[in-house]
C-alpha cells in the first residue's frame, strides 16, 4: 500500500512536464527536427521518466521479503505485488505524459495530473460506494446481491489500485482472513471464508430461519429446515487473483492508448488519417467516337535528321 501510495505520487510528477517543458524552452520544434518519429519521441520521453521509478521498484525489493519472516506471505504473492506495481507505474506515467503533451504549461499539467488521480483513487471509491448504498441491496451477510439489483459495476474501480491491493493481501495474514477479503467480495460479489459466505462450494451457513448456500458465484438463502454439514475449515478458502489481474491489465491498456494519443499531440507528426470513400457518379458513360474532340490527337512524327532534313 505504502509503494502503491509513492507511485502514484511520483510517476505522474516525473511525466508531467516531459513534453510542456519542451514547448515553454522552445525545444520541441528541434526536437522534432531530428530523424526520430514522433512515437519514438515519446516513448523515449515516457521511459526516461519511469526508469527511475521502476529502479526504486526494484530496490525495494529487499526491504519487502522482510515480510517473509511473519509467515503467510509467499514469494508467489510478493511477486503478483510488483507484477501490479508495474503496471500501475506504467499506466500513471501515460497519464502524465498525455496530459503535458495536450497543455502548454507545465504548471497547469502537474495540476491536471494530480486531479486526474484523485479521480482514479478517491472518486471512484466515492462514486462506488454511493452507489452501492443507494441501488443494491445486501444479504443477511453485508454483501450486495447482484441478482436482485444492479449493483454498480466492477469496472468502475478498475483503475483504484487500493482496490487491486486488497485483493493482493486477502489471505496473506496469518489468520488467513484479511479486511481486504470483505472489500473484494464487495466488489466482485464472490464469497469468501470468515464472513459467513463459507467457505467451499457446497457449504452451507446457518442464519435466523435460513440457510446460506454458497459457491464460487454467489450465495443462495435456503429454508431452515433444509440442513447440510459445513465444510472441513480446513478445505475452506477463498478466492484468489480475482480482480487484480483485471486491474493490471486496465492500466497497460490505459497506458498504451494514452500513449498513442500523445503522439498525434506533437506536431508535427504522421497523424491517423480515415479512409475517404469516393463517390462514383450513377450514370452511364458513352464512349467518344474515334477522331472526335473527346479523343487525344495523334503524336506528331519526330524531326528528320542528317540528309532527309537537307533534302
Amino acid at each position: 500500500m505504502l509503494e502503491t501510495l509513492l507511485i502514484l505520487v511520483l510517476a505522474p510528477a516525473f511525466t508531467s512536464g516531459a513534453i510542456s517543458l519542451e514547448r515553454e524552452k522552445q525545444t520541441l520544434e528541434l526536437l522534432v527536427t531530428t530523424p526520430l518519429s514522433s512515437l519514438a519521441v515519446i516513448l523515449g520521453k515516457l521511459l526516461s521518466a519511469l526508469v527511475y521509478v521502476f529502479l526504486l521498484i526494484v530496490a525495494s525489493i529487499p526491504f519487502a521479503s522482510l515480510v517473509f519472516a511473519f509467515g503467510g506471505v509467499g514469494p508467489e504473492d510478493l511477486v503478483r505485488a510488483y507484477l501490479f506495481l508495474f503496471a500501475l507505474a506504467f499506466g500513471m506515467g501515460s497519464v502524465g505524459l498525455f496530459v503535458s503533451a495536450l497543455v502548454r504549461r507545465t504548471q497547469v499539467a502537474t495540476v491536471l495530473t494530480y486531479v486526474t488521480v484523485l479521480a482514479l483513487t478517491l472518486g471512484t471509491a466515492a462514486v462506488y460506494v454511493f452507489w452501492t448504498s443507494v441501488s443494491a441491496p445486501v444479504n443477511a451477510f453485508g454483501v450486495p446481491d447482484r441478482a436482485r439489483a444492479g449493483a454498480p459495476p466492477e469496472a468502475l474501480v478498475w483503475l483504484n489500485p487500493f482496490v487491486a491491493n486488497a485483493d493482493l493481501i486477502c489471505g496473506t495474514s496469518s489468520s488467513g482472513y484479511d479486511a481486504g477479503c470483505g472489500v473484494i467480495a464487495q466488489v466482485t460479489g464472490k464469497p469468501y471464508f470468515g464472513a459467513g459466505l463459507g467457505a467451499s462450494p457446497g457449504a452451507f451457513r446457518t442464519g435466523e430461519g435460513f440457510d446460506v448456500r454458497c459457491t464460487e458465484e454467489g450465495c443462495m438463502e435456503r429454508p431452515a429446515d433444509v440442513r447440510a454439514p459445513i465444510a472441513d475449515p480446513l478445505t475452506a478458502g477463498f478466492p484468489r487473483d480475482t480482480f487484480w489481474p483485471r486491474s493490471g491489465l486496465a492500466f497497460v491498456v490505459t497506458g498504451l492508448v494514452l500513449t498513442l494519443l500523445s503522439t498525434q499531440l506533437v506536431s508535427p507528426t504522421r497523424r491517423l488519417r480515415l479512409p475517404r470513400f469516393h463517390r462514383r457518379p450513377t450514370g452511364t458513360r458513352v464512349p467518344a467516337p474515334p477522331g472526335s474532340s473527346g479523343s487525344p490527337p495523334p503524336a506528331p512524327p519526330p524531326p528528320a535528321r542528317g540528309s532527309d532534313a537537307a533534302a
